[in-house]
């Protein structure tokens, strides 16, 4: 998990460098400043999140609205943090709040993961639903015991860009960006079927089916 939040942030701090210049507030980074790290110095940099060592420690399900002033960051940066949250919307209305200018968000494409139902051979998940256990789905399925930790937001990707897009005209603020990854893997033969699916899917079908995760940037100032 950690060695995933480090390639994760390392990925935005590349990604979105022209976005993380002044100053940033990253929501649910986990707690241990991995963005920080990939920042210029000059950057000012605020973590939020319920575990580790963060600037503020806060657990959103309880203790909303956020304890940030209005436009009090010019980006807020929240990626694989919203789907774990009862209060998904009121959290995302935040988001927008809090920023001046920028909010980068990152979603899962749950869909992308219902292959691990079909696969042959797989130990019984214990208690952490947050690790795939050969079958049993990665934080949506029914472990022995009680999760640590779970998705409360079964969703595919064109419900999270379908959601984006109504919340754009609702709310008054801009797409700047939407875009998938990972669609390719280290398998040549996956690839293979993935780009023949490409040509005789639908969009909507092929990246629902094959994304594991939705990207967007929004523009919230002018």
């Amino acid at each position: 998990m950690n060695e995933n939040r480090i390639s994760r942030n390392n990925y935005i701090a590349n990604q979105f460098s022209d976005l993380l210049k002044t100053s940033v507030l990253n929501i649910g980074g986990g707690g241990k400043k991995h963005l920080q790290s990939f920042l210029p110095a000059s950057t000012y940099y605020t973590e939020l999140d319920i575990a580790g060592t963060p600037d503020v420690n806060i657990n959103l399900e309880k203790e909303c609205p956020i304890p940030i002033a209005d436009n009090a960051f010019e980006t807020v940066v929240c990626t694989g943090m919203l789907e774990h949250l009862d209060n998904f919307h009121e959290v995302f209305d935040e988001l927008l709040r809090v920023s001046s200018k920028w909010v980068i968000i990152s979603l899962p494409n749950c869909l992308c993961e219902i292959h691990s139902f079909w696969k042959p051979n797989g130990a019984y998940p214990g208690k952490k639903s947050g690790i795939t256990r050969g079958r049993f789905l990665k934080f949506y399925g029914l472990p022995a015991e009680i999760p640590e930790d779970r998705h409360k937001w079964f969703f595919t990707y064109s419900e999270a860009q379908a959601f984006m897009e109504y919340h754009a005209k609702e709310k008054c603020f801009q797409l700047e960006q939407m875009f998938p990854t990972r669609l390719e893997t280290n398998s040549r033969k996956e690839n293979i079927k993935r780009f023949l699916h490409k040509l005789a899917l639908p969009k909507r079908v092929y990246l629902d089916l094959y994304s594991a995760t939705f990207w967007c940037v929004l523009r919230v100032g002018n």
